[in-house]
């Protein structure tokens, strides 16, 4: 009876497949001619009826053809057509397995391949009917909307690497896999801010910008004056002019009758003339005015918005499309990986088995790897001298300065033995030297 079966399917689509150029035409199921290009028509306007094709349980279809049978048969067999009773679904010989239908497929993704953390994105491919769609995301990316089908809705995470999607039917057949490779902008890791996300650059500024974070965790650095890793330190609210060059030459402030004013500043408020690249210094003992650097104070050097709505000023030393961080921005990112933020990993001078450059690895809550690297990079005195300090603290200037009167700006700081850095309610005078990260505007 099967080959009863298989013989007739064998003739079936011996018609439905044989030349166009046969002469013989034939209707079934109205007396309609047959379109030109039709050898067989099956026609059911006339009766309101269908194609009823042969139905077989797995067993029994495989009686008739499977990938152990011989190769002459499996090409005999190619395009044999069958119902499945057992997954209900309608299933054809493509000459090396069974395959379900529809044929599980999928097109290209679009969307974009370079993207930021926190940002809401959509990704989708040409939609068929009766195909499922399974997404994978890189780490720490997280679906809001879509999963299965040919479009998605995602929160962009703090790891670059592939999206992919696999195309299946409802018959459990799986089709051949998709991917997109995306890269995250800079290095982010967790906030709470409202992204969930903050974006710094992967360096410090004024630092080697080829090297990958783990190349600057080994970095041996060579003493507090070596900027490959350790990047430049600057003064508060001063622009990129070379007095944050770690050997730039410092200008004592006593020497200059205080803190600069008038004529010694040029009109977006910075050093001018002879003072240009000069690391200014004095101490706070020596005039009152020596917690900055210029008078009189002003708070918007680098930022002349607000601590939630930043604005970047010309001043700012951060390249095109980054400025300096405020105070909320750096508070934003302290919190552990307990709390859901990240994991602070400190490596220094004292491990055993120390060699490289001193600092805290950060890897965001969900990710198997750190995304940041913060190096202890010292500071520079504002002592008369402007000596650097030995590499045991990491000082990093927000964009925030407190008030007009008593010459502090805020900055993120950290010991070599702590892990976490401290929340950044430390303050310093203006004219001390630290580090800048920069984030994405």
């Amino acid at each position: 009876m099967k080959q009863n079966i298989y013989l007739i399917w064998l003739f079936l689509s011996a018609v439905l497949f044989a030349p166009i150029s046969a002469s013989a035409q034939i209707t079934i199921g109205s007396t309609n001619p047959p379109s030109p290009f039709s050898l067989l028509y099956l026609d059911a306007t006339e009766q309101q009826r269908g194609l009823h094709n042969a139905r077989l349980n797995t067993v029994e279809r495989d009686a008739l053809v499977t990938p152990d049978s011989s190769q002459e048969y499996q090409d005999l067999a190619q395009g044999l057509l069958l119902f499945n009773t057992d997954n209900k679904c309608l299933e054809f010989w493509n000459g090396n397995r069974w395959v379900s239908l529809p044929i599980a497929t999928v097109g290209a993704i679009s969307g974009d391949a370079i993207v930021t953390a926190g940002d809401i994105l959509t990704y989708s491919v040409q939609n068929t009917s009766g195909i499922i769609y399974d997404w994978i995301f890189p780490e720490t990316w997280d679906i809001i909307a879509g999963q299965y089908s040919n479009e998605i809705t995602v929160r962009v995470g703090g790891v670059s690497g592939y999206i992919v999607v696999t195309p299946r039917n409802t018959c459990g057949d799986v089709g051949t896999s998709r991917r997109l490779a995306v890269n995250v902008r800079g290095c982010p890791i967790r906030s709470t801010l409202s992204s969930g996300w903050l974006t710094f650059m992967c360096h410090n500024l004024g630092a080697d910008t080829t090297l990958s974070i783990a190349e600057q965790r080994s970095h041996i650095t060579a003493d507090n004056r070596d900027s490959i890793v350790l990047g430049h330190l600057f003064q508060w609210g001063r622009r990129a002019d070379g007095h944050q060059m770690r050997n730039s030459t410092a200008s004592p402030l006593t020497n200059n009758g205080g803190a600069l004013s008038g004529a010694q500043l040029d009109a977006n408020g910075q050093p001018a003339d002879d003072f240009i690249g000069m690391f200014l210094s004095g101490s706070i003992l020596d005039h009152p005015t020596a917690g900055d650097w210029r008078t009189p104070a002003d708070v918007t050097l680098w930022n002349s918005g607000t601590e939630t709505a930043p604005v970047k000023t010309v001043n700012d030393p951060c390249p095109p499309g980054w400025r300096v961080p405020t105070r909320n921005e750096w508070n934003s990112i302290t919190g552990t990986a307990a709390t859901g933020l990240n994991n602070w990993e400190v490596f220094q001078i004292t491990d055993a088995d120390f060699s490289g450059t001193p600092g805290r690895f950060i890897t965001p809550f969900g990710a198997s790897s750190p995304t940041l690297f913060l190096p202890i990079g010292g500071g520079r005195a504002q002592a008369v001298l402007a000596t650097l300090q030995p590499l045991t603290i990491a000082n990093f200037w927000s964009s925030t300065a407190n008030d007009n009167v008593s010459n502090w700006g805020f900055f993120l700081r950290g010991e070599q033995n702590n892990a976490m850095m401290h929340s950044i309610s430390q303050q310093t005078g203006r004219i001390f030297g630290a580090s800048v990260r920069c984030v994405l505007e």
